[in-house]
């Protein structure tokens, strides 16, 4: 989900394997998910709705009994969200720097 709405993956393996007073990105969603969301806009140029931020920390946690159901996802404000026809979605796309080419 993150990287089809993104670009970009959450953390990657590379990131993870440092060793650094720094938190990864994996670290950061288990502890400060409004951090990681932060770090991923500053260094990628991303905007995160809060839906989205919402359904994709329910997705992530660890304790698989915490973890949101497919049913409640289908439920969730993110995945309900209007889709855009092909002309707004032409015209959304042209609007976000690095897919304007």
């Amino acid at each position: 989900m993150f990287l089809l709405a993104t670009g970009v993956f959450p953390y990657d393996e590379e990131e993870k394997s440092q060793t650094s007073n720094r938190k990864t990105y994996y670290q950061l969603l288990k502890d400060d998910p409004d951090q990681f969301f932060e770090r991923h806009k500053d260094e990628n140029q991303l905007w995160f709705s809060p839906n989205f931020r919402e359904l994709f920390i329910k997705m992530t946690l660890m304790n698989p009994n915490e973890r949101i159901t497919i049913k409640e996802v289908k439920k969730s404000h993110w995945f309900n969200e209007k889709i855009f026809d092909k002309k707004e979605l032409k015209e959304k796309m042209a609007s976000i720097p690095k897919f304007n080419v």
